[in-house]
């Protein structure tokens, strides 16, 4: 073999044993990283989760402090709490630890976050944990799609001895898409029970859109109905649901009827026309309820009962159903009808149905 084509082979051999060296040096640094969905879309003053996460980091549970730093859109409101991997320790004390979020000036935006566990000997994490942190972002209003992204750099990690335990130098990059809200998309009519098959019109009835993915409100205030029971929304374009009343908390607070809620997808163009929908009459308390799901049961019959012969003031005028200006038998008749329906009138149907009980936040994860 000549020496040209030995020097040849020679640098091959190198260049692969490099490159293979490369690879599995890149492989063993895996860590926090972005997740499926890689690019969510969310609509204007919408809040969407996402969690810093520790992947494939050796011997993690040693872990004593950690510092990065948050680059988020000056035109987002955002939060940056601890994430599932100090749920056993309590905050800023000993035998915890401490947690600082400093924003960095002039650079706006940007926040430097500090994680340090605190005791002699130092505690341990909670090893069922993924996250450093949670940031919670707020999207700001849109009159046209918005790109931009959160990023997170400069991630380190330290065990209990002071030595590294990870490093990433890359920046961790999350894009986002804000989509505007605009243009009347949904209509539709509420009416209420007050009496045995016989349904009125529900006249100033509160009615939302939120997004399906988060239960965020599309809306800040509230649709109301006229005195038809009928209304006209705004909502953009994409998945969202309906609630009639709106949620407050985990569902909406109680008023004499089974609450409304539908899933809809909005495309744009002329608006999604909805059938009126019918609410039971007999939720007046949220007591015996599982999984916060709305139901017609024994607590809303005896709360009922203890009423009855008082005026509708008497805890509220939720409890006079066929709204006669008086409790009696006839608003025991209306619940007893309906005893034992649970979950949300779907509107498309009319039935009740309990899968509308089970919304929650979507959580987007580094």
């Amino acid at each position: 073999m000549d020496t040209h084509l030995s020097t040849l082979i020679s640098k091959l051999f190198f260049t692969m044993l490099l490159l293979i060296t490369l690879s599995l040096l890149s492989l063993s640094g895996a860590g926090a990283q972005t997740l499926q969905p890689d690019k969510p879309q969310l609509y204007e003053n919408e809040t969407i989760k996402i969690e810093l996460n520790l992947e494939g980091v050796a011997d993690f549970e040693q872990l004593a402090a950690a510092s990065f730093t948050v680059n988020a859109p000056v035109n987002f409101e955002i939060r940056i709490d601890p994430g599932n991997l100090f749920d056993n320790l309590d905050r800023d004390t000993v035998d915890g630890y401490i947690f600082q979020v400093r924003p960095n000036t002039p650079a706006l935006g940007t926040f430097t976050v500090s994680i340090a566990l605190a005791g002699k000997p130092l505690p341990q994490v909670n090893v069922k944990g993924t996250s450093l942190a949670t940031l919670i972002l707020t999207a700001p209003s849109a009159t046209s799609p918005l790109e931009t992204n959160v990023s997170v750099t400069g991630l380190k990690v330290f065990d209990q001895k002071g030595q590294p335990l990870f490093s990433q130098t890359a920046e961790i990059i999350l894009p986002l898409t804000v989509q505007p809200i605009n243009g009347v998309t949904v209509m539709g009519q509420v009416t209420r029970e007050q009496g045995v098959g016989n349904f009125v019109p529900a006249q100033g009835a509160a009615v939302q859109l939120y997004t399906s993915s988060s239960m965020s409100p599309v809306f800040g205030t509230a649709i109301q109905t006229n005195d038809q029971g009928r209304f006209t929304v705004s909502g953009g374009v994409g998945e969202v649901r309906l609630y009639a009343p709106p949620l407050s908390g985990q569902r909406p607070i109680p008023d004499g009827y089974l609450p409304a809620a539908a899933n809809l997808s909005l495309t744009g163009g002329p608006p999604t026309p909805l059938n009126g929908v019918r609410r039971l009459a007999g939720d007046v308390v949220t007591a015996g309820e599982d999984n916060h799901c709305p139901a017609i049961n024994l607590a809303d019959i005896v709360a009922l009962a203890q009423r009855v012969g008082g005026p509708p003031a008497s805890g509220g005028n939720i409890f006079d159903l066929n709204r006669d200006g008086s409790i009696d038998a006839a608003d025991l008749v209306l619940a007893a009808i309906n005893f034992n329906s649970e979950g949300y009138i779907n509107w498309q149907s009319g039935i009740p149905n309990t899968s509308f009980c089970t919304a929650g936040q979507e959580t987007v994860q580094f």
